[in-house]
């Protein structure tokens, strides 16, 4: 039987399904999803909005892998992709494997500085159905 999807299999390495964040330490969620065999084609939603982003908004298209930052609004870090307003929401990674055999999540909770303070999520992907599709929700508290 799948993990999802007609075939897919879900191989998790480390799974929080939640995580909160001190924003006043400049604390922020650092994603890497790495993209095996074609095209990616994967978006980042939040619970209570719109899409925030596509892989069709990263350049250099289509590229092995992918890497964005998620913190509270604070210029603490120079470059933010997605920032957080509200003290709790979900936000996922959902990925389409038409034309993808692999994507591999890792979710790190990261320091002021860059550096890793925990693994919240390493998670692996695959499928040889081009009509699977998978999400990955991670509940996000701010402190």
């Amino acid at each position: 039987m799948p993990d999802f999807g007609n075939a897919g299999t879900r191989t998790v390495t480390v799974y929080n399904p939640n995580v909160t964040i001190s924003a006043a330490a400049g604390e922020y969620l650092a994603y890497s999803l790495t993209a095996s065999g074609g095209m990616p084609d994967f978006s980042y939603t939040c619970a209570d909005r719109d899409p925030i982003f596509g892989s069709d908004k990263f350049s250099g298209r289509p590229r092995a892998n992918y890497t964005w930052k998620l913190q509270k609004s604070g210029e603490i870090l120079p470059s933010i992709v997605a920032a957080d307003r509200t003290t709790f929401d979900s936000y996922s990674v959902s990925m389409s494997f038409l034309g993808i055999v692999r994507y591999d999540l890792t979710i790190n909770l990261c320091n002021s500085d860059g550096s890793v303070k925990k693994i919240i999520q390493q998670i692996s992907y695959a499928s040889n159905d081009g009509r699977d599709f998978c999400a990955e929700p991670l509940g996000v508290s701010w402190s």
